[in-house]
């Protein structure tokens, strides 16, 4: 999880001046897929942009499930864009997202 808390500092320090509000779930300190589903479903519809910091298999098996193009790899400190589709986060199943990008570290 310290990882994954420095990940989102130095992504949030980059990106100022926009401030972006961040915190600690340790539910999502998972490699488990079907958990990450479910903490997406749980969340408050007010919320229209999220950044997951995760790990494998959980992110790679995550993009696949939601989005259009199969990745064999996210790798560490990878980034995945998705757009879903839905209008609230209990719609969010198997094909609701468009894949927009990837970086990796070689990027």
């Amino acid at each position: 999880a310290m990882r994954a808390q420095q990940t989102i500092e130095g992504i949030a320090a980059a990106l100022l001046p926009k401030e972006i509000k961040w915190k600690v779930d340790y539910d999502l300190y998972t490699f488990d897929t079907a958990e990450l589903l479910d903490w997406l479903d749980r969340l408050p519809d007010s919320i229209n942009e999220v950044v997951v910091v995760g790990h494998n298999p959980a992110i790679t098996e995550l993009n696949n499930l939601l989005g259009d193009k199969h990745l064999d790899n996210v790798p560490t400190c990878g980034y995945v864009q998705l757009q879903l589709g839905i209008k609230t986060w209990n719609e969010i199943g198997a094909n609701c997202a468009k894949h927009k990008g990837l970086l990796t570290p070689k990027d």
